[in-house]
């Protein structure tokens, strides 16, 4: 797929098969073509902070913060 509505499919449709990691990617190539997308910041963070990799989600969600700059901040845990 090389439209972002069709990766963003994918990488849904991989979350659900419980190929994260192949998920990640398809995440990371929208937000390579946009980086202003907003639901694949999210479920890039979502996804990492599940698996523990709570530093790698740092940075899409400090994106995420700056898009959103009225929400409610996160606490760390």
């Amino acid at each position: 797929p090389d439209g972002i509505a069709a990766r963003d499919g994918l990488a849904r449709t991989l979350e659900l098969a419980g190929r994260a990691g192949e998920a990640e990617a398809e995440y990371e190539a929208i937000l390579r073509r946009d980086p202003e997308a907003m639901l694949s910041l999210g479920r890039l963070v979502e996804l990492r902070t599940q698996r523990g990799a709570c530093e790698a989600a740092r940075a899409p969600a400090e994106a995420l913060a700056r898009l959103l700059p009225d929400a409610e901040p996160v606490r760390q845990r």
